[in-house]
């Protein structure tokens, strides 16, 4: 249940998985009481409350990118606020339906569709394990929902309870995936 994640887009950021059991977005246990946190709150924990897991990582929200949620790890005996990696970027430039072909990263990168549809802009063909195959230029890779039982149509937060150990559901390829593993989601970056 303690594993070390390391994560990547375009820095380097050492994170921790967390032990949870409650609702799905966040872990169990309040954390608004007087006591340490040993397992993800169901709220968001302010920065600054108590914890005694070191190795605990909780995200919270419903983004489809994870730059975009609250995360949240226990380093000192308290809660601190930290980001996956790089800034949260609005959807700008967006087509209404889901794209395929080329297309401009300066004008649309990544881009979320009904039906957990999410498709991103890249110069890289579609990640099968190793690293970026370059394409002649920028095109549209969209997946869907991860589709297997295990995974949730969209990205469980960090922390959360899973079932499935060892599910690894992937939710934009060249992006990131989620992971199963010591009974709660974690998340991984996926280099292309």
């Amino acid at each position: 249940m303690k594993s070390i994640l390391v994560l990547s887009l375009s820095c380097a950021l050492v994170c921790f998985a967390c032990s949870s059991s409650d609702d799905g977005q966040g872990g169990g246990g309040s954390g608004q009481d007087a006591g340490p946190v040993t397992t993800c709150p169901a709220a968001a924990p302010a920065v600054g409350d108590s914890c005694d897991n070191e190795e605990m990582t909780c995200s919270y929200g419903d983004s489809y990118d994870p730059s975009c949620r609250d995360i949240f790890g226990c380093s000192g005996g308290e809660f601190k606020s930290t980001k996956w990696s790089g800034e949260c970027v609005p959807e700008v430039g967006c087509p209404a339906e889901p794209p395929s072909g080329g297309c401009d990263p300066s004008q649309a990168s990544s881009c979320h569709y009904a039906g957990a549809t999410r498709c991103i802009c890249s110069e890289c063909e579609p990640y099968t394990g190793g690293p970026c195959v370059p394409l002649p230029s920028p095109e549209w890779q969209c997946s869907s929902s991860p589709g297997s039982g295990a995974c949730p149509d969209e990205v469980p937060n960090w922390g959360a309870p899973c079932a499935t150990e060892g599910a690894v559901c992937v939710y934009v390829s060249c992006y990131f995936d989620a992971k199963c593993e010591g009974g709660v989601w974690t998340w991984r970056h996926v280099a292309c």
